[in-house]
């Protein structure tokens, strides 16, 4: 995971400023290495002792050291240069692959396998996530593209001459008027022609056909698909965001057949119920748990903090992230780099209360689906990287994803129950009841965060959304 950024001038300007203040901004993306293309050279080393000679046409990344090395990173005759935000899982399978096909490896990271299956016009196959821009010398053009899922972000805008990228809006603060995201499944090509926008490999979720398969035969494929996924993210140690619902239980327990190394964490008030049936799990099967405690205070000094890297201030969404920076925070002061994450799993499997009373629940869960980069992923992104934490997400596999469109409804959703088969894969392992049947409330009110949140806007006399609008202005337009 990293953070990386570009600027070209079709003017000829000078763009190394823009690009610097914009790596800074996103440092805490990739606090380990930093790397800048500028005048056909690269430039390696700490970000603000990089002394890079002026040009038109400039990009960078900063790294956060989990599989590979700094960036950009040239192809065989470096004519393709890439910046990549991501992980792929089975690079050293795809590595093999590509060498039979004649091509030569200048470094072992998994982004250098990109840029080869870019060469082959091709990314299929891929397990892992990414948002990458490709610089192609020759045809003087830039490449982005964004996974299928979107589970990494990437924005991009075209003004006054002058075209952008970077990992985090924040990066393209006053280059740009507007901003636009590059969609899931989705290519943007910059070259002298203009923008030109494409799908580029996406799940084609609309031509996905239900399935009529069995109750125990798709259990026993769920099983499946989860331990492999989780087997190909496992790290050499990692932390786990959880509540004791039936998502984060199941991930707890695929590390602990694993014999992974991973700590728990859980956040909430001295009051909350996340925390105590967290507790009550974590001493079950006698996992590392670490119950982190919010109180007003707590919450008053993070939201600045919050707003400013979601750069929202949305009152569902700040109040979900707040117990999620936390965590994070957490986990990065006790010396983790990558958290695994249930998040999808509502999406995909029917959790949500509301999808019992919808009158076409399917299609709402595709909706949902559609857009989770926007509701919950690009969050979820920025408040784990503010921490420098890589967040893997199992549920949100390519062949996850297939395999819950092609599921029968009465799978998901039955007789007032929801998530139905990850119950059933819970009560196939032997787990006690109150795991599997507990019906979790939404983190915003488990944690207790949205009560402290109401009570610190009330005591200013303001609505939720207002107090949360305040803090936004002061925090991104008085520092323009």
């Amino acid at each position: 995971m990293c953070g990386i950024c570009g600027f070209w001038d079709k003017k000829g300007r000078d763009v190394t400023k823009n690009l610097l203040k914009s790596l800074i901004a996103i440092r805490h993306r990739g606090p380990d290495g930093s790397g800048i293309y500028s005048k056909n050279r690269v430039f390696y080393g700490e970000l603000l002792e990089i002394n890079v000679p002026p040009s038109n046409l400039s990009f960078g990344h900063v790294l956060l050291k989990i599989v590979g090395v700094p960036q950009p990173i040239g192809n065989e005759n470096m004519s393709l240069w890439i910046v990549h935000n991501g992980e792929v899982y089975n690079h050293v399978e795809l590595r093999e692959e590509l060498k039979k096909k004649g091509h030569m490896f200048r470094t072992n990271s998994d982004s250098e396998v990109l840029l080869h299956l870019y060469e082959e016009k091709t990314f299929e196959n891929i397990i892992g996530d990414y948002a990458l821009a490709i610089y192609d010398r020759n045809l003087k053009d830039f490449f982005l593209l964004r996974d299928p899922i979107g589970i990494r972000p990437l924005f991009y805008c075209y003004e006054r001459g002058v075209f952008g990228f970077c990992s985090e809006k924040k990066g393209l603060v006053g280059l740009c008027d507007r901003v636009e995201e590059v969609k899931p499944g989705y290519s943007v090509l910059f070259s002298y022609d203009g923008l030109k926008v494409e799908k580029f490999n996406p799940i084609d979720f609309d031509n996905i056909e239900e399935t009529h398969i069995k109750e125990d035969e798709a259990v026993e494929k769920l099983e499946d698909l989860l331990e492999r996924e989780i087997s190909l993210l496992e790290y050499v140690s990692q932390g786990l965001t959880f509540s004791g619902g039936v998502d984060s239980s199941l991930i707890a327990l695929y590390l602990h057949e694993l014999n992974a190394d991973f700590r728990l964490y859980t956040v909430g008030s001295k009051d909350s119920p996340d925390i105590a049936h967290a507790k009550r799990i974590a001493d079950e099967f006698k996992w590392d748990i670490k119950p982190v405690y919010l109180n007003e205070t707590i919450v008053e000094e993070t939201l600045e903090k919050v707003i400013y890297h979601i750069e929202d201030w949305d009152p569902v969404k700040v109040s979900i992230a707040v117990p999620l920076f936390i965590a994070f925070r957490e986990m990065r002061e006790d010396g983790y780099k990558v958290a695994f994450s249930g998040q999808g799993a509502d999406e995909l499997f029917g959790g949500y209360a509301r999808y019992l009373k919808s009158q076409n629940p399917s299609e709402d869960m595709l909706t949902d689906i559609r857009s989770l980069h926007i509701r919950n992923l690009n969050r979820d992104d920025h408040v784990s990287m503010a921490n420098s934490i890589e967040v893997r997400y199992p549920f949100l596999s390519v062949d996850i994803v297939k395999f819950s469109l092609s599921l029968p409804l009465h799978l998901k959703i039955s007789g007032g129950s929801r998530k139905v088969i990850l119950r059933r894969l819970l009560k196939k392992k032997g787990v006690p009841r109150y795991v599997w049947s507990r019906e979790k409330k939404a983190i915003q009110y488990g944690t207790g965060a949205m009560k402290f949140i109401r009570k610190l806007s009330k005591r200013r006399g303001l609505k939720v959304s207002e107090y949360l609008l305040n803090i936004y202005r002061d925090v991104f337009y008085d520092s323009m």
